[in-house]
């Protein structure tokens, strides 16, 4: 490594010209004419890289050349990334060509290498998704008494398997850590292995009826004893791929991002992160899709009984206005959707249907008609009840994280006893809120859509002032269902036409003509409230 003391010196270039060249001389063509000793080497690659760039760095550093010989040198040192069989920088005087020369003679064994972690990583990919399916297939021999433990210990394997495959995935990372390069290389290789994966599990995937079926579609068919159905096989087999996708998922997610405890900063690059980031998120919509079916089959069962409770006249009953739906919510969790307690899907999916459980009840409420004093105190019960029936859904013990649905629900009980008056309603806030002047709300009134109020509205008129969906001749429940996905404009439009109906019918509303000539009182709220509707209308309009 060096011949003297003296400044400059070191090996000749001649000599470093003789020893790259008979090394490239003698790598040149070995998978030709001995391919057993080719893959031998190519097995060990990354330490062929290693000293291939110790070899070259001493080149750079070291060489002597003869016209700056015995003068001191104010070239920098390379660096190791700067140099090597796949970015070759400009070396010393005369080591260029033999740094391209080694190069070139060791790229033959990049491609062989790379083919044996592809292959190393396909057989992973392949065990891993079909890791439970042994233990799923005894699971359905079981006895009764015996298969919840049977289908844990199916989950339990499609993880360990999902383990095993991503702990081989960071083993060959790790193997390329030292060079960039190679290790892009390595993982284009993983992505393709995962490609693998999320493809055998796919098809593993059971969409049959047998995997949404939840016992809970008619109402009113829950007694407070109710058997819990156990959950089907498609529905443990599902469980059992959900896991293995989400651990699979959550441990490409660490490799690939931050330093972390386990993976402590695994990937040398961003461009190294990206195409293992790219099948963390198809594997996360695997998930989501294949399982949808089985979310929409749970929205619907719960969504089904609350309007319906809601907007029932014959009174709550002995296990009040949502038992209904209390007991069918205990049968999802406690059976069909059990498998899959713990999954980050199941947890996305009941924060979900939470939210459209609180969405449902507020549209029912405000198509209450006669909103009368039973009813207002009915509602004053029954709200808090579904509110802790959303809690339980959403196994959380603050609502807030459900946002708008729950705030909007949560205002609703205010705004039944609140007294609404056209004098005390004033509009047009920064935020775009309803403000009702005169009361001592708070703040919680502010939240209301101005649907929910114009609506409520309508609920506290009399009949002569007919609502939006009797105007347009339908019924409840098709109004519900379509107001759910409606744009407010289109909602918006709907509600002139019963205002210009009522008007035809009893004069221009709130006009002093038309209150001389009411009839009644009922005639004169009705016209008050009209009045309201249409302020509300008006400025809604202008918003949406």
């Amino acid at each position: 490594e060096g011949g003297g003391d003296g400044e400059g010196e070191g090996v000749p270039a001649h000599d470093w010209t003789l020893l790259i060249e008979a090394l490239s001389t003698a790598l040149s063509g070995v998978t030709r004419r001995a391919p057993a000793i080719a893959s031998a080497l190519a097995s060990e690659y990354p330490r062929l890289v290693a000293k291939a760039l110790t070899v070259c760095i001493r080149l750079s550093d070291h060489v002597r050349d003869p016209i700056t010989a015995g003068a001191s040198s104010s070239r920098a040192p390379v660096r190791e990334h700067e140099l090597g069989p796949f970015h070759v920088a400009p070396a010393a005087a005369g080591a260029a060509s033999q740094v391209e020369l080694l190069g070139g003679a060791l790229r033959q064994f990049e491609t062989l290498y790379l083919r044996q972690v592809n292959s190393r990583l396909q057989d992973s990919a392949g065990r891993a998704a079909t890791a439970s399916l042994t233990m799923s297939a005894d699971s359905e021999k079981a006895r009764d008494s015996n298969k919840a433990a049977a289908a844990a210990a199916a989950a339990d394997a499609a993880v360990a398997g999902a383990n095993l495959l991503t702990e081989s995935i960071a083993t060959e990372l790790r193997a390329a850590f030292a060079h960039a390069p190679l290790q892009f290389g390595v993982a284009v290789a993983c992505a393709k292995a995962l490609r693998t994966f999320i493809s055998k599990t796919e098809e593993l995937f059971d969409s049959t009826a047998e995997s949404t079926a939840l016992s809970v579609h008619q109402p009113g068919n829950f007694p407070r004893q109710s058997a819990v159905a156990a959950p089907t096989a498609a529905q443990r087999r599902n469980a059992a791929l959900c896991r293995a996708l989400e651990a699979v998922r959550f441990r490409i997610c660490e490799m690939a991002g931050p330093a972390t405890e386990r993976y402590g900063g695994l990937v040398t690059t961003a461009d190294v992160g990206e195409p293992l980031l790219q099948r963390a998120r198809e594997l996360e919509a695997l998930a989501t899709s294949r399982l949808s079916s089985l979310g929409r089959a749970v929205e619907s069962a719960l969504l089904s009984l609350v309007a319906p409770a809601i907007l029932s006249t014959s009174g709550a009953g002995g296990g009040g206005l949502f038992g209904a739906l209390g007991a069918a919510l205990e049968i999802i969790l406690s059976g069909p959707l059990a498998p899959f307690e713990g999954t980050a899907w199941w947890a996305s999916e009941r924060v979900r249907v939470g939210r459209k459980l609180l969405e449902e009840a507020a549209r029912a409420v405000c198509l209450v008609r006669p909103m009368d004093e039973a009813r207002r105190m009915s509602l004053a019960v029954a709200l808090p009840e579904l509110q802790l029936l959303a809690q339980r859904l959403c196994d959380t013990e603050r609502l807030e994280r459900l946002g708008d649905s729950y705030f909007t629900c949560k205002s609703l009980l205010p705004l039944l006893f609140a007294e609404l008056r056209p004098a005390s309603l004033a509009l047009g806030t920064s935020e775009g809120a309803v403000r009702v002047a005169g009361i001592s709300l708070g703040p919680e009134l502010l939240v209301l859509p101005k649907w929910v109020v114009i609506h409520h509205l309508f609920a506290r008129a009399s009949r002569e002032l007919r609502a939006p969906h009797e105007e347009a001749a339908l019924n409840t429940t098709l109004y519900l269902e379509w107001m759910s996905s409606a744009k407010p404009a289109a909602v918006a439009e709907l509600i002139r036409p019963a205002l210009a109906a009522y008007e035809r019918k009893y004069g221009a509303h709130g006009s002093a003509e038309a209150a001389a000539q009411a009839q009644s009182d009922e005639v004169s709220s009705s016209r008050a409230v009209a009045r309201m509707v249409r302020l509300l209308c008006e400025e809604w309009m202008r918003e949406v």
